[in-house]
């Protein structure tokens, strides 16, 4: 039996340039192969978003689910590439390479909440993410540090994140925030402060910090 994979994408769109770039993306994808694409309404925040349209693929029978931005382009065999990848290796996610990484090495690489640049643009789950490793959290609103916030679940729960050379993308800027309809939302969430502090609140120090705690809310 052959497995299917799903293909989210949230369209942040009020513009003739958002549209433009978000065809983009979404024909990037559409031409390397049969997928299922499931379009899901901006939420309150990013991961109310991703853990919606993870939620619809899973619940379509998908094993796979790439979820995008909508300010990406990937490249001809990135579709190919991530999953035989996940096949092969079966990480939990998997990573397509940003053509934006300067000064490292064209190679794999294991994700860490160090190196998650770009790495959360354009990502490919496992169907047993959430069971493994669990949501998004929704409470980063309205959006950034959901990835570190998942990339150190990810670590704790055993498993892997892998950006691999083989599937590459272009991401052109952060349209999510920028070309978002709401300037407040842009805003709260290019400074970072209010979801700084409630990751410090959770884990005990900052997203590129050492040792943090190994239990939400609770530093034993």
């Amino acid at each position: 039996m052959v497995s299917k994979t799903g293909v989210v994408l949230i369209p942040y769109i009020t513009t003739q340039a958002q549209m433009e770039l978000f065809y983009v993306a979404y024909q990037s994808i559409n031409t390397q192969g049969d997928f299922e694409f499931y379009f899901v309404l901006p939420q309150d925040s990013v991961s109310r978003a991703w853990n919606v349209g993870i939620d619809m693929a899973i619940n379509d029978g998908c094993e796979y689910v790439l979820v995008s931005n909508g300010d990406v382009e990937l490249h001809d065999g990135c579709m190919e590439a991530l999953t035989n990848y996940m096949r092969k290796k079966k990480p939990i996610m998997v990573s397509p390479w940003c053509t934006r990484y300067e000064g490292r090495d064209l190679d794999d690489f294991v994700v860490s909440r160090v190196t998650t640049t770009d790495s959360y643009s354009c990502f490919m789950v496992d169907s047993r993410l959430f069971e493994r490793v669990g949501r998004f959290d929704e409470n980063f609103k309205p959006a950034y540090l959901e990835d570190c916030d998942m990339q150190h679940r990810i670590e704790l729960a055993g498993e892997e994140h892998w950006c691999i050379k083989d599937g590459q993308f272009d991401h052109y800027r952060s349209a999510t925030i920028e070309l978002h309809r709401d300037r407040g939302w842009a805003k709260d969430a290019l400074s970072h402060k209010l979801q700084f502090r409630y990751f410090k609140k959770k884990w005990g120090g900052g997203p590129r910090d050492d040792n943090l705690w190994k239990e939400p809310f609770n530093g034993g």
